[in-house]
């Protein structure tokens, strides 16, 4: 990474810190959850709910234009609960109020990921669960969104602790967001939390990684290139845990040099970690939503409209070259990374 960029780089570590004291109260139980009225997302989302601190996001199934399946997090959620698709794709989203990256292309306003507690408010879970029954409608997927939802790692086994107190465990899928910034989930957690999440039946988690190299990771987080691989040894911990692990890609980036090089480079890394877990990965498509259009410049825009297009097809390459028609026509549910 150049001088310049190391200067133009979040401290993620220490941002990451300060974020989570005042993410969490630790002594309540209570997490700092965004309250999305009057936000500079809220023209986006058309279904905000319980009191302006969830939202319902409605998930089209049909393939995106040029791009094809986001899969995540329906897929999964339609198998483990048995219904369909189409009930799958209706998902209920609170989220954390911080985050330690400044991704561009973010559809939540940067005034959300400050953990701004004049633009939040802190829940219990029970709290958070009991304020979702009050709604006419519960989806039968919820997600913990952010932000980075593991700044606060126990936001998760809490939340499982009160489905399971409300019966709803059973009738919920359980989804949580991960940028794979941190390894609090180690640092903070108890053996007794994590054997609950392997335990958890209707529970899967996403680690998004933010580009496909350290240069692209750079352009689209604004933190020290080198943190790419703590991405990728992140997202191997948590494949050895046993918990049941996806991954999203961003394939957006300022320029396609050596990309073939680049992408033959992640699915070797990616392999390393489990022969199979390419097939586990859905590339995530960025379109400008209203709080990115202020942020983007003309390496953005060049990156939406044409790179990220490219790069897709360069991953679908190397895909075809690793594995077989059969394989790649698997769900990825059914692919075992154990």
């Amino acid at each position: 990474m150049s001088n310049l960029a190391k200067e133009n780089s979040i401290n993620v570590d220490s941002f990451g810190l300060r974020l989570r004291s005042l993410l969490l109260k630790e002594d309540e139980k209570a997490i700092l959850i965004s309250n999305l009225l009057n936000s500079g997302q809220a023209s986006d989302v058309h279904n905000i709910n319980c009191d302006g601190y969830g939202r319902v996001w409605h998930k089209s199934i049909l393939p995106e234009d040029n791009w094809g399946e986001i899969v995540l997090p329906y897929y999964p959620a339609s198998w483990k609960l048995g219904i369909s698709l189409e009930e799958a794709s209706i998902i209920q989203v609170f989220q954390s109020a911080g985050c330690n990256y400044r991704c561009w292309f973010c559809f939540v306003d940067y005034r959300l990921l400050a953990a701004d507690i004049k633009r939040a408010k802190y829940f219990t879970c029970e709290s958070l669960v009991e304020l979702l029954k009050k709604e006419t409608f519960i989806p039968r997927v919820i997600r913990l969104s952010g932000g980075q939802p593991d700044l606060t790692p126990e936001w998760t086994p809490w939340m499982m602790k009160a489905l399971i107190e409300a019966e709803l465990d059973k009738r919920t899928y359980l989804w949580l967001d991960d940028n794979l910034s941190n390894d609090y989930a180690w640092t903070f957690l108890q053996d007794e939390d994590w054997e609950l999440m392997k335990n958890y039946k209707n529970f899967g988690r996403v680690g998004c990684l933010k580009g496909y190299d350290p240069e692209s990771f750079h352009f689209n987080t604004k933190a020290p290139s080198e943190h790419f691989y703590r991405q990728l040894e992140i997202l191997r911990r948590l494949v050895k845990s046993g918990l049941d692990v996806y991954v999203y890609l961003v394939l957006t980036s300022s320029n396609l040099d050596q990309i073939d090089e680049k992408m033959e480079r992640l699915l070797d890394e990616l392999q390393d970690i489990h022969p199979n877990l390419p097939l586990r990965v859905s590339p995530l498509k960025i379109k400008p939503y209203s709080p990115t259009v202020s942020r983007m410049k003309s390496s953005e825009e060049i990156a939406i409209e044409k790179n990220q297009y490219y790069a897709l097809n360069v991953w679908k390459k190397g895909l075809t070259k690793r594995f077989s028609s059969s394989q790649l026509d698997l769900p990825c549910y059914q692919v075992s990374i154990q």
